[in-house]
């Protein structure tokens, strides 16, 4: 191409070279397959050299891991059926126990304060209490058995005895009361 006289003139599309060279030196061609190479060998011999070592250490641990389950799982089940061996006859013995403790609450919440007890006795079969003690006056002893009378616990009240004694001036008394059979068995929530 001749340079052109005009000095603003384009230059010809047609003379200008097309092709860009693509330039990769042979140095570093070398290393990076040389590169390439070296890593393909080393996993082919991890491959081939370590494979089976962890193959038998991932048996050992699955091997270990299963026989721990098995323990465990006879453990666990031994415990539960422990556990439930224990519920099963607690439940069994459950509706037939008597709780003295809404006994003694009835008690505590429907007794006169001029109203003393010095005796108590509980008969478990016929769901009776006998209870002895003193009152103030004999108003005091009648309003104390309307009292239990009038409980929905109770079944019914006997007065066996009542007197006064002459020295502290205070009515002795003896009294049954018959509680429902229910009152005292253990109920579940």
């Amino acid at each position: 191409m001749e340079p052109s006289k005009t000095p603003f003139q384009m230059p010809n599309i047609n003379d200008v070279r097309s092709e860009i060279p693509v330039f990769i030196p042979w140095r570093f061609f070398v290393f990076s397959l040389s590169l390439v190479i070296a890593i393909v060998a080393i996993n082919f011999f991890i491959v081939l050299v370590y494979q089976p070592t962890f193959e038998k250490s991932k048996q050992d641990v699955e091997k270990q891991i299963e026989d721990k389950k098995i323990a465990f799982e006879q453990t666990d089940r031994q415990k539960i059926s422990s556990i439930y061996s224990k519920l099963y006859f607690l439940n069994a013995a459950l509706p037939n126990h008597l709780l003295a403790s809404p006994l003694f609450t009835l008690l505590e919440k429907n007794t006169l304060p001029e109203v003393v007890f010095n005796s108590f006795s509980f008969n478990t079969e016929k769901s009776s209490l006998v209870l002895s003690g003193d009152a103030d006056a004999l108003q005091t002893l009648v309003k104390q058995v309307f009292i239990f009378e009038s409980l929905k616990e109770v079944a019914g009240v006997s007065l066996t005895s009542a007197a006064l004694n002459k020295l502290t001036n205070r009515f002795e008394f003896t009294f049954n009361l018959a509680l429902k059979k229910d009152f005292l068995v253990f109920k579940t929530k």
